[in-house]
């Protein structure tokens, strides 16, 4: 879900130029909340539902760029690290059996995903920090190549 495109601010005024833009959208929701153009009068809910990939010794199985490229469903994206994957799932509107839809829903989804993490020899662990990474699966060879996941540690460190 979402896009990915992204490049790495370097320079003061490229980050002087990234702040504006965000402004900018901060007063365009302001607007869009002023003048009642966000739905209002239905509440909906929804989930995501991270995950983590291990190998048959419980550790965490570098796979989940491969993976994600075989399931081919808009629910599912990336993470930062190349042992975790992510199901966004569809809001509901919270009324009647939003509950259970939405169980269904992820049973069905994760179903998918196990028969792919299966076919490269990986499990699938359902917890959001995986209890048998050390300090080696949080090196850089560990996370999602993505420009957006790279960007995003450069301003983290500077």
């Amino acid at each position: 879900m979402g896009r990915h495109d992204v490049e790495g601010i370097t320079e003061s005024q490229a980050r002087a130029e990234f702040l504006s833009h965000l402004l900018r959208d901060i007063k365009a929701l302001d607007y869009m909340l002023a003048n009642g153009q966000i739905e209002s009068g239905i509440t909906r809910i929804g989930a995501e539902q991270e995950f983590c990939l291990t190998d048959k010794q419980w550790q965490p199985a570098m796979n989940a760029p491969e993976i994600l490229e075989t399931i081919e469903d808009k629910h599912f994206t990336s993470e930062l690290a190349r042992y975790n994957l992510e199901i966004n799932l569809d809001p509901l509107e919270l009324k009647g059996s939003c509950f259970s839809d939405m169980e269904a829903d992820l049973r069905r989804l994760l179903k998918l995903a196990k028969s792919k993490v299966e076919a490269q020899d990986s499990r699938i662990v359902l917890t959001g920090i995986l209890p048998t990474i050390g300090l080696k699966q949080l090196e850089m060879d560990y996370m999602t190549p993505s420009p957006r996941y790279y960007a995003l540690n450069d301003m983290i460190k500077k």
